[in-house]
């Protein structure tokens, strides 16, 4: 069984972080834009490398919006989570199986004077396991703080590219903005995809890798639309 419900908390918790640099973003570039805008549009004498600096500063402060102690506890606090979930759920499977079972199941007749024959021998979901699991789980949480910092510049460089073209089009302080509202608005489903996409990368690394160490010899996957 999926943990649906941690992967949709490990979403809202990566699209937090990315909102709260973006809206740090909108504040500081929109209250520079309300000096460079007069009757609804770019002034001529706009001082340009006012917001050309800014963002220079922004892209150069980003890394000190968030407490990087904190995010990566909250991040390992989520992975710890979805691995926690994978070694109790794979456990009560395997305990299932664990119990005789029919020629159905094994293939083979049942052997005499047996109610069934054991298709799994019991196993040790911690043995061996332990040392690769909590690697991947290193690895993935550096991959999620970079993922977290990539996001913000990549947004800040859109917003860049935004400003460059309100300028060169002559376009006024709300057609700027809403430019600005839109790119937040991919930049963030942006973050709920990479969030999504992270929380089932590492469950069915985990995952597998107890399945290989239990003896498991192979599996058939299936998906629903």
């Amino acid at each position: 069984m999926y943990p649906l419900h941690l992967e949709n908390q490990y979403e809202k918790f990566f699209e937090k972080q990315f909102k709260s640099i973006a809206d740090r973003v909108r504040r500081e570039v929109t209250a520079a834009l309300k000096t460079t805008v007069r009757d609804g549009a770019v002034r001529a004498d706009s001082p340009v490398e006012v917001l050309l600096g800014l963002i220079e500063k922004l892209k150069a402060d980003q890394g000190n919006w968030i407490d990087q102690e904190k995010l990566e506890e909250q991040i390992t606090r989520n992975f710890h989570l979805l691995d926690a979930w994978s070694r109790d759920k794979l456990a009560e499977s395997l305990e299932r199986l664990n119990t005789p079972q029919p020629p159905s199941v094994t293939g083979r007749p049942t052997p005499a004077g047996q109610t069934g024959e054991l298709w799994l021998t019991t196993v040790n979901l911690m043995s061996g396991t332990t040392g690769m699991t909590e690697a991947i789980r290193d690895r993935m949480i550096r991959t999620n703080l970079n993922l977290i910092r990539s996001l913000g510049s990549e947004h800040i460089d859109g917003v860049a590219d935004i400003l460059a073209n309100g300028f060169t089009q002559g376009r006024g302080l709300k057609e700027i903005t809403d430019d600005i509202e839109h790119l937040t608005g991919v930049h963030r489903s942006k973050a709920r995809f990479w969030a999504r996409d992270q929380a089932s990368k590492f469950f069915g690394e985990v995952t597998r890798e107890r399945q290989i160490s239990a003896g498991i010899p192979g599996y058939i996957w299936r998906t629903l639309k």
